[in-house]
C-alpha cells in the first residue's frame, strides 16, 4: 500500500461520512505529502483527530501535511458580503484608473464623463454624454448613452 492510500484509509477510518473530497500534493522538500481533506462538518474534537493520524503516519517514517477544512457553502454569508466589498471597491479603483487614461475627443477636445454607481449589489458605469464615444487605448468601452454592469456574484 503505497502512503496515498494509507493516507485515504486513515482518514476514511477516522472520519467516516463526514469526508467529502481528499486532495493531494507534494512531495515536497520538507514533507512527503499535503493532504487537503474537505468535511461535510467540522467536529468538535478535529484536532485530536487529526493528531492520531498525523502520529501515526510519523510513527511510520512519514511526514504528512493535512488541512481539513469546511465545504465551501458553508463558509458564512458575512465572509462572502465581505469578499463582494472588496471586489467592488478593487473594480471602482480600476474604473478610476481608466478614466484617467481617457482620451479628450479629438474634434471638441473635451473628456467624457464616466458615473459609477453601486446598484442592488452591482456596480453600473455609464456615460454622461448622448453623442460622445468613450475610448481607453483606441479601444471603444462606452458608446453613447450606453452602461456597463459589473456582477459581483
Amino acid at each position: 500500500m503505497d502512503l496515498k492510500e494509507l493516507t485515504i484509509n486513515l482518514i476514511k477510518q477516522e472520519f467516516g461520512d463526514l469526508v467529502l473530497d481528499i486532495q493531494f500534493s507534494g512531495p515536497f522538500e520538507y514533507e512527503d505529502l499535503d493532504v487537503d481533506v474537505v468535511l461535510k462538518e467540522m467536529p468538535e474534537n478535529l484536532l485530536k483527530r487529526g493528531a492520531r493520524i498525523h502520529r501515526y503516519l510519523r510513527g511510520k517514517g512519514f511526514d504528512v501535511l493535512i488541512g481539513y477544512e469546511p465545504p465551501f457553502d458553508e463558509i458564512d454569508e458575512a465572509t462572502i458580503e465581505e469578499q463582494k466589498e472588496r471586489q467592488i471597491i478593487e473594480t471602482a479603483k480600476l474604473l478610476e484608473t481608466m478614466s484617467k487614461a481617457i482620451r479628450l475627443r479629438e474634434a471638441e477636445k473635451r473628456t467624457i464623463k464616466i458615473n459609477g454607481t453601486v446598484v442592488d449589489g452591482k456596480l453600473v458605469f455609464s456615460t454622461n454624454d448622448s453623442d460622445g464615444r468613450v475610448k481607453v487605448d483606441g479601444n471603444e468601452i462606452i458608446t453613447p448613452n450606453e452602461r456597463i454592469i459589473v456582477e459581483i456574484n
